[in-house]
């Protein structure tokens, strides 16, 4: 939202391209802090929005070998190096931070502030419904778990699960997806646009987040909580920073085994703990990860030019 005094422009790559960046913006924010334009002045603002390169490279097709282990390691110091590129850095989790930490230390904490995505805004749902179905909402790829999920659900299906399985989303992943689980007649495949999203999520469901890699902030998440849903994820990236096993969520090892017994147990639960664990996630979504605070802290950011004396 704007602030008082403050004129907002958006600008795109293309706008640097062409040179048409003044030099005469008192605070500019870079969205994506892997670019650095060369014609920005005044207090430089960069986002970082989690740990991407803990993904396999797709580039080179490299296997295991020490070739893939030295790529991973260079592109691990070069991304940490980021922190050298701007005043201050905005991270959505505290998996980069302290990754750099333990990289390149020691970090300066003074240059970094940790903003989380936020959560949509919501009324509190009916948090003793019993679970009826399985949600996945997510894009489609390899690092979303597509594999993991798929492996799970056939494991359910063979030990009796009568719930639905509801999986929106588009992607490479899709095709291979319906073919592997054409024979459930429980299983549909939708797609919801941006602003119809939180359809995917009711409190009745359980929102399963098999990440393997590239997690900052999951949406996925927060808005699975925001709906009242229960969260099964793993640990990876900035999950860690949003599911507490049994408290907000449950964690499962990235694996189809380890994932089905997990759902199976979460499903299985008394409605007294299903609600705890519901109203605990819904709870955090509208207060740790609400908006308002995510404007606050936003707000944070501008006034540090003042103090650091851009």
């Amino acid at each position: 939202e704007p602030l008082a005094a403050v004129t907002v422009r958006e600008l795109k790559p293309s706008d640097w391209a062409a040179g048409k960046v003044g030099r005469d913006y008192d605070v500019s924010v870079v969205a994506n802090c892997h670019a650095r334009p060369s014609r920005l002045s005044g207090f430089i603002v960069g986002v970082q929005h989690g740990v991407y390169w803990d993904r396999p490279s797709s580039t080179f097709r490299l296997g295991r070998g020490s070739l893939n282990r030295a790529v991973t390691a260079f592109r691990a110091l070069h991304h940490h190096g980021v922190m050298e590129r701007f005043h201050h850095l905005v991270c959505v989790d505290y998996n980069f931070p302290n990754c750099t930490a333990s990289i390149r230390p020691p970090l300066d904490w003074d240059r970094v502030t940790v903003i989380p995505n936020f959560a949509p805004r919501a009324a509190e749902p009916d948090l003793s419904r019993p679970i009826r179905r399985l949600v996945f909402s997510r894009r489609l790829v390899t690092h979303r778990g597509t594999g993991v999920f798929v492996d799970a659900l056939l494991r359910l299906h063979a030990g009796g699960w009568e719930g639905g399985i509801h999986i929106y989303g588009e992607g490479p992943e899709k095709a291979r997806m319906r073919d592997a689980l054409a024979h459930l007649p429980e299983v549909s495949f939708g797609r919801l646009s941006f602003h119809r999203r939180m359809e995917a999520f009711r409190s009745d469901a359980i929102a399963v987040v098999p990440s393997l890699s590239t997690e900052g902030t999951s949406l996925a998440c927060l808005e699975a909580w925001s709906a009242g849903a229960v969260v099964v994820s793993t640990g990876v990236g900035g999950l860690s920073n949003l599911v507490l096993d049994g408290v907000t969520g449950f964690i499962a090892r990235p694996d189809g085994a380890a994932f089905a017994d997990v759902l199976r147990r979460v499903s299985d639960l008394p409605m007294e703990a299903l609600e705890r664990v519901r109203r605990t996630a819904f709870e955090a979504s509208q207060g740790s990860f609400g908006v308002d605070r995510w404007r606050e802290s936003w707000r944070g950011i501008f006034e540090l030019r003042g103090r650091v004396g851009h």
